[in-house]
């Protein structure tokens, strides 16, 4: 296109032009008439596509994804992160989120949050990129498992000449994300309660029926305590079973 500005005349032009979605370059050239010329190159980005938001759980918090029914577990401390991402042309482009749990007003989303209410929490989400364009808001289910398993019986088998304990049986329940691990404390003696609670790296993925080892093999009585815990760290109360230990056939050992 091209514009003419009178002699001794200071210009100002104005033109519209149809813009294609992604970048558009503009090339301004102008010359006098003696043949002096000045350029400027512009470009402007127009943006129709909006932006994408990602759920996830903050790294290193407590999640557990159920594959048949894609359900999302998650711990009261766990904290979720929604992620917004606009087109790869547009990336200097952030755009902003918004959010609202359950039937609360939305709210602009700044960091990480926590969902505490226990069992079926409903996340709605959608972001806005700075050209406008609004993503059709979407929606999400967690289960905010606050419920440690339940050991509703725990029973283990007297045992001769060998510090292997078997366990006869283990019924639990879990309401829950479903029990994961287990670990096996000896009591200080036959009479004593369970120690603490075992730290977390103490918990193996549990079988069910799986034994456990007296440390000490001496003869007489042993409890032993058991805890399990469910896929997003809650752990259940301890319950003890006893055991007796012969040394071999004939000891006193009851």
């Amino acid at each position: 296109i091209k514009k003419t500005c009178p002699r001794d005349k200071k210009c100002s032009f104005s033109e519209n032009f149809p813009l294609q979605p992604g970048f558009n370059t503009f090339v301004i050239l102008a010359v006098d008439t003696a043949g002096n010329r000045d350029s400027e190159i512009r470009g402007v980005f127009l943006d129709r596509v909006p932006p994408i938001t990602t759920p996830t759980v903050k790294s290193g918090d407590p999640l557990f994804i159920d594959p048949p029914r894609a359900t999302w577990y998650i711990h009261p401390r766990s904290r979720m992160v929604l992620i917004s991402n606009d087109s790869p042309e547009d990336s200097f482009d952030v755009p902003a989120a918004y959010y609202r749990v359950g039937e609360k007003d939305y709210q602009l989303y700044q960091g990480p949050f926590s969902v505490q209410a226990p069992g079926f929490n409903q996340i709605e989400f959608y972001s806005i990129d700075a050209a406008g364009n609004k993503e059709a808001g979407k929606t999400m289910e967690v289960f905010v498992d606050a419920y440690p398993p339940e050991i509703k019986s725990f029973a283990v088998q007297e045992v001769i000449a060998t510090p292997e304990v078997p366990v006869t049986s283990s019924e639990l329940s879990d309401v829950g994300s479903g029990v994961w691990k287990r670990a096996m404390k000896e009591a200080s003696g036959a009479d004593q309660p369970c120690p603490e609670t075992p730290s977390p790296q103490d918990f193996l993925v549990s079988e069910e029926l799986a034994g456990y080892t007296l440390l000490e093999p001496t003869d007489g009585p042993h409890t032993i305590c058991v805890w399990y815990m469910d896929r997003v760290g809650n752990v259940s109360r301890p319950v003890s079973a006893t055991t007796v230990f012969t040394y071999r056939t004939g000891s006193a050992a009851r």
